[in-house]
């Protein structure tokens, strides 16, 4: 079952190091596929550094907690992921609610209930403690 954990945490990096590529080097695209477009260069220095360095972030994250079964990063994604979903969910309290925000919050939950559970079998539950 562990094999399982790790190749979803593999393929989680792997979608979120090709998406913060995407970011870096065609924000414009990139953008345009999640329904943003920079409207100035500060804007898109936005789409590079901050949606870009998420995704990177979260990749290197979950990169290195599955090569040094760290419990603790693959969480710290999960965080993330949930901290995302939140800001969704105050989204569709406040502005008209679009499918593919719909599709993301999905994707967004689904992923941080999979690093949490995953984050609780070995070889992670095992992994020593942060101090």
């Amino acid at each position: 079952m562990v094999w399982v954990y790790r190749a979803l945490i593999a393929a989680f990096a792997l979608l979120f190091f090709t998406m913060g590529i995407g970011f870096y080097f065609e924000p414009v695209g990139s953008g345009g596929d999640f329904g943003l477009e920079a409207m100035s260069p500060a804007g898109m220095n936005s789409l590079r550094g901050d949606i870009g360095g998420l995704f990177v972030a979260s990749a290197v994250l979950l990169l290195w907690g599955l090569i040094a079964s760290n419990p603790h990063l693959l969480r710290a994604v999960a965080v993330l992921m949930l901290a995302i979903a939140l800001g969704r969910g105050i989204g569709f309290a406040f502005d008209p609610v679009a499918q593919e925000s719909v599709i993301a919050l999905v994707v967004e939950i689904v992923t941080a209930a999979v690093l949490l559970r995953a984050s609780m079998v070995p070889p992670w539950s095992s992994a020593p403690e942060l101090r």
